[in-house]
């Protein structure tokens, strides 16, 4: 059970969970598909504990630049600057922190010069001292 939110215009497709078991009984390759997205986002969520669990919060934060910017890649953007979707209220409550934290982690990125961040708009700098920072442990 859980609620979404789009952070941007989108298109829902309800699809009972029932009619996709079924779907899947029938069809091998809709079958695996079900299985490689079910544990693409086990594994996803697996990464995000372990993150906030052993990270100090700017390695959390790079971390989570570093998917983004993974994220847009593989969307055909840019890696290096896009624009948050998510208010860093929204990133403090995925990552959990506190808005005040994120804030200081991205202005102490910004101060390394890191990153530059203007309101949601983000730009890489450095994206090598980024990804060492974001998967330091």
């Amino acid at each position: 059970m859980c609620d979404a939110v789009a952070l941007e215009d989108s298109l829902v497709c309800v699809l009972p969970f029932s009619d996709l078991l079924a779907c899947s009984r029938t069809d091998t390759e809709a079958a695996l598909q079900l299985n490689r997205a079910i544990a693409h986002e086990t594994s996803h969520y697996r990464h995000l504990l372990m993150v906030m669990a052993s990270m100090s919060s700017e390695e959390r934060i790079a971390n989570f630049i570093l998917t983004m910017s993974e994220r847009m890649a593989s969307n055909g953007y840019s890696p290096h600057e896009f624009v948050l979707k998510m208010t860093r209220e929204d990133i403090a409550s995925h990552l959990g922190m506190k808005i005040e934290t994120v804030s200081r982690a991205l202005s102490h990125l910004q101060l390394a010069h890191i990153v530059d961040v203007s309101r949601r708009r983000l730009y890489i700098r450095d994206p090598k001292a980024l990804s060492q920072l974001g998967s330091s442990r």
